[in-house]
């Protein structure tokens, strides 16, 4: 009987550390909007490029506003975020108490684009923000920790 309960035992732990061993490592990856390059941006003319140019370049805004003296504001945004987490921390209860840890990128584009009253860009601004992150902690009863760098870019119309 002490036998038969030691190899249940021994396939238990086997198979726990076989899971687990799989469980290394998730990985997060998404992006929404238009991705923005600094090619099709420096086409963008103020008192030259059109509407309908700036949409054949880049496609529909993400949004258009109307502003209080009738010009227009075309808004277009793109979000990407790659990252990876520490298998362990997705196992219910376990996750609470393993630790491990997070980390990846997040880049965030933006171009506002001023369209005045005849629909003939005024003004644009691009920024193009990257941010690195890391967390690293033991649990519930250890401490996290974080870091992060920003590397940023910013374009003005000429």
């Amino acid at each position: 009987m002490n036998s038969h309960f030691t190899r249940h035992f021994a396939a238990g732990a086997l198979s726990l550390c076989l899971f687990l061993s799989l469980c290394g490592c998730a990985s997060v990856d998404s992006a929404s909007g238009t991705q923005l390059s600094s090619d099709k941006i420096s086409q963008i003319k103020k008192g030259v490029t059109t509407r309908a140019e700036v949409e054949a370049l880049l496609g529909p805004p993400m949004n258009v506003t109307m502003m209080p003296d009738g010009r227009r504001m075309m808004m277009y945004t793109y979000t990407e975020t790659k990252g990876h987490a520490n298998g362990m921390d997705m196992i219910p209860v376990v996750g609470l108490f393993a630790g491990g840890g997070t980390q990846g990128q997040m880049r965030m584009q933006t171009l506002q684009v001023i369209l005045g009253i005849h629909g003939v860009v005024e003004d644009y601004e691009f920024s193009d923000n990257t941010n690195n992150y890391a967390t690293s902690g033991g649990g519930a009863l250890g401490e996290t920790h974080m870091s992060a760098t920003n590397t940023s870019q910013s374009t003005a119309g000429k």
